[in-house]
């Protein structure tokens, strides 16, 4: 069985309900095993449980996730990253994560291996590309391999982004996913994982 590492941060859990089908759809893939996890909070935790919008969903779905470790990305074979929008990029939480793998970009322990982004964002314009394109960006320094959506499905006419999985929801406006945007999160999940059987084993290197 080969193993994608579904990671993700999420406040408001719309992020979060998008990994979970991203999840699904890797498990839907024969010889594919997938493990959702979330980077490490920059705020306390006290500060996440209280906060007026989220603190119900943090507490209740999104602490309980296991907390990634470096060693995380390197026994995975393949990669799914997902994060909220802050200020037009991915939120300061997964950069700060990502920035710690300056060991596995020295070893290239994580060349060759292929990768999906999911980004969400609470307005129409509130830079859900750039944060997406981001996440790419800091993936192909790792020398990870990009797996895009594309436009091989009529989902991709009504939801997400040829990039990978983009969604609007929560924020003022109380927008929720639709059902699109939970498939397409769900057709980036078996992209990355037939890509990834396609690839083969990678042998583990730190």
């Amino acid at each position: 069985m080969m193993h994608i590492l579904v990671l993700v941060h999420s406040q408001g859990g719309n992020c979060l309900t998008l990994a979970e089908q991203a999840l699904r759809g890797v498990e839907s893939v024969p010889g594919m095993t997938a493990q959702l996890k979330r980077v490490p909070d920059l705020e306390t935790e006290e500060a996440l449980r209280a906060h007026p919008w989220t603190g119900r969903v943090y507490a209740e779905r999104i602490h309980p996730l296991p907390v990634a470790r470096m060693d995380d990305l390197v026994h995975a074979d393949g990669l799914i990253l997902g994060s909220g929008t802050r200020y037009g990029g991915m939120s300061a939480a997964m950069k700060a994560f990502l920035e710690q793998a300056s060991p596995l970009w020295r070893s290239n322990a994580l060349l060759g291996r292929p990768a999906g982004v999911m980004a969400v964002a609470s307005t129409p314009h509130g830079g859900v590309e750039q944060a997406a394109l981001g996440m790419m960006v800091q993936l192909m320094h790792l020398g990870m391999l990009m797996v895009p959506c594309g436009y091989a499905t009529p989902l991709l006419q009504r939801a997400g982004s040829p990039y990978g999985v983009m969604a609007i929801a929560g924020g003022a406006a109380g927008r929720t996913l639709s059902e699109d945007d939970l498939a397409v999160a769900h057709y980036l999940g078996q992209q990355v994982a037939e890509v990834t059987l396609r690839l083969g084993p990678k042998q583990f290197q730190a």
